[in-house]
C-alpha cells in the first residue's frame, strides 16, 4: 500500500488518511480494492482489470467489469488518491 496513506479497515468501508493532503476518506472495498491494485504504479484501466483479475473472481476479457474500473478510478482522482494516465 502507497507509503503516504495509513489505513484502517471497518465491517464494510476502509478509512484512509492521506497523508499529503491530511484528509481522510471513507473508501468502499472496490474502491481501496483498485487502490491496491494500482499501489502507485501508473496503471489504466485495462492494468488495473488484469492486476484484480490475477487475485478476485473477475474475467478480465469481460469490458462491463472494465466500466466499472474507468470510473472509479476517475472516482480516485478526483479525490487525489490516484493520478490520471
Amino acid at each position: 500500500m502507497r507509503r503516504d496513506a495509513a489505513w484502517h479497515e471497518t465491517d464494510d468501508l476502509y478509512l484512509l488518511y492521506h497523508r499529503p493532503s491530511g484528509e481522510t476518506h471513507m473508501l468502499a472495498p472496490d474502491l481501496f480494492a483498485i487502490l491496491e491494485a494500482i499501489d502507485g504504479e501508473p496503471l489504466d484501466a485495462p492494468g488495473v482489470l488484469a492486476a484484480l483479475a490475477a487475485t478476485h473472481d473477475i474475467e478480465a476479457e469481460d469490458d462491463a467489469p472494465l466500466a466499472v474500473i474507468e470510473a472509479r478510478l476517475a472516482e480516485l482522482v478526483a479525490l487525489g488518491l490516484a493520478d490520471r494516465l
